[in-house]
């Protein structure tokens, strides 16, 4: 058996032994769950509720009500992750896995199952619209190499494209850096081909600013459930919820009608693809590859 497998294995002989600890307290019924989740991500953050919603009306029957609260403060990715991780104000959040103090000491549990079935992994370059030639006649790793790539503070993501050999600029926040980007802080800034059109358009920077129709860049991403040590029980819920959502089909559902569009302009756009590695490919072995051209808003 795989580290993956055995990972699953374990996870559902804790959740059978939880729900078992659960039932045999139904005093604990009693109580509201508070579900305080931390987002905000422009063209993300919705899907990302429905995603939540669903997994909590999934697993419902063997968990207590739940009140759900919603904080969208640009607190940066320390900060807001630290806050989760306490679990007073904030306790559940959405973020790229990754592996920290936060998860070594379990102040942070990772539900496994991808919220996105691995789609932000495809990301599309923010340019500026003078660049367009340039960009054009990239197609190799070694000459996206040459370019500052431009991205938040303490993403995640900025260890596998430095694992890459990419020169990063991690030195701006997410609400500026298609700023930076027009005041040539950087060359390119590498968005989720799914958000970006609406953070482009809600930029108000479309006269100077485009997204590179002729390549995209992949690498296996998996976005999920961060969820504060503090609160097991929730752990344990979106645990479940999430196994019956991937199941049932229903988070595939969610996928296309949230992003059906977008996947279906992405497969016509037959984009080259640079595909970097991870630096630890053993936690996502399904995402190694691209597959989106076998997605589509029906699947």
């Amino acid at each position: 058996m795989n580290i993956a497998g055995l990972i699953s294995k374990v996870a559902s002989i804790f959740l059978i032994l939880s729900l078992q600890a659960f039932a045999a307290h139904p005093q604990d019924t009693d109580a509201i769950m508070g579900v305080n989740y931390w987002g905000g991500k422009n063209g993300r953050m919705a899907y990302e509720l429905d995603v939540l919603r669903a997994a909590l009306e999934a697993s419902a029957e063997h968990f207590p009500a739940y009140q759900l609260t919603i904080d969208p403060s640009p607190l940066g990715a320390l900060r807001g992750r630290e806050m989760v991780a306490k679990g007073e104000l904030l306790n559940i959040y959405v973020s790229g896995l990754r592996h920290d103090h936060l998860t070594e000491q379990g102040r942070i549990v990772m539900v496994p199952t991808p919220t996105m079935k691995g789609l932000l992994g495809y990301r599309s370059l923010i340019i500026r619209k003078g660049d367009h030639e340039k960009f054009k006649q990239i197609t190799s790793i070694d000459q996206l190499q040459q370019l500052v790539i431009g991205q938040g503070r303490n993403w995640e993501d900025v260890v596998t494209l430095q694992h890459n050999q990419l020169r990063i600029d991690d030195s701006g926040r997410y609400e500026n850096l298609l700023n930076m980007l027009n005041h040539h802080r950087f060359d390119t800034v590498l968005l989720g081909a799914l958000e970006a059109p609406a953070v482009l358009a809600e930029s108000g920077l479309n006269d100077q600013l485009m997204i590179l129709p002729e390549m995209m860049v992949y690498y296996p991403h998996a976005m999920i459930f961060q969820v504060s040590g503090n609160a097991p029980l929730l752990v344990e819920r979106l645990r479940l919820g999430m196994q019956v959502l991937e199941e049932n089909g229903t988070l595939r559902q969610l996928v296309g009608r949230h992003f059906g569009e977008t996947i279906d302009q992405l497969r016509r756009q037959k984009s080259h693809f640079i595909v970097l590695e991870h630096p630890t490919p053993e936690d996502l072995p399904s995402l190694i590859a691209p597959r989106l051209p076998r997605e589509t808003a029906a699947e």
